[in-house]
């Protein structure tokens, strides 16, 4: 993965300029891989994909990837623009081809959205990643997920009632009876579940001090950025890390 952001990094500087709208998205292009190398910098395990944290990572470069051929179309639709303004020949607008008037704006749209995902990615690093507590949550975020723990002791509980159900059961019998009710009991314990806009996540009930309101600090943030949306303000908590302080408009 670290080999895939070097990459990252190469496509967003190589994505088109010359233009106010391109030069824009490719100046944000980059930011936005930089803050995901940041990132990752700080926390390794955020390069975790099946933790979720990671998630934000394979949507970059999916984002980084789109930007190229919405650029050249945003080219071409500024040059058709140029040339109904300037009554340009005919033959010059059919070598444009196909032209999406809203590709300028989707750029836009889509460059903005690409710092944002990195940005959330840098709220999510840990600079104590490797400490007993995050190990721990992030042994936590890699269980699995209570339905499955339900299904499997189901189909345990199942499996051994015929032995375990005689007179005189085995000794092996018992031990899975009782594994299969330990399942049961794991899968159906009570949780909480995130506070963040959009997310399910359970938290932990087991968590001692203050209660939990957030799976990890992507959805602090996520829910830091709809509390301001609505004029109020963020969540406050100490899981999130930003690398550096927030900027202002991007260019």
């Amino acid at each position: 993965m670290v080999e895939d952001l070097t990459a990252l990094a190469a496509r967003a500087n190589k994505l088109p300029a010359g233009e106010p709208v391109l030069d824009r998205a490719r100046a944000r292009g980059v930011r936005a891989v930089e803050i995901a190398v940041a990132a990752v910098k700080v926390d390794p395990t955020l390069l975790e994909e099946r933790d979720g944290r990671g998630w934000n990572l394979g949507l970059l470069a999916e984002l980084i990837r789109q930007m190229r051929p919405l650029a050249r179309q945003a080219a071409l639709a500024l040059e058709h623009a140029r040339l109904t303004d300037a009554s340009g020949q005919a033959e010059e607008f059919r070598r444009l081809g196909r032209i999406s008037p809203l590709a300028p704006d989707e750029l836009d749209a889509l460059s903005e959205r690409a710092v944002e995902i990195a940005e959330d990615l840098a709220a999510a690093a840990l600079p104590d990643w490797n400490t007993p507590r995050r190990i721990r949550e992030r042994s936590e975020r890699l269980l699995p997920e209570p339905r499955f723990l339900a299904q499997l002791a189901q189909q345990l509980a199942a499996a051994v009632r015929p032995a375990a159900e005689l007179a005189y059961p085995a000794p092996a019998a018992i031990r899975l009876s009782a594994l299969a009710d330990q399942l049961h009991a794991e899968a159906t314990r009570p949780q909480r579940r995130c506070a963040a806009p959009g997310c399910q996540n359970a938290i932990d009930t087991a968590d001692t001090g203050r209660p939990r309101k957030y799976c990890g600090a992507t959805c602090r943030q996520r829910a830091r950025r709809a509390n301001r949306s609505r004029g109020a303000g963020g969540p406050r908590g100490d899981e999130g890390f930003d690398l550096e302080p927030k900027p202002g408009p991007q260019p």
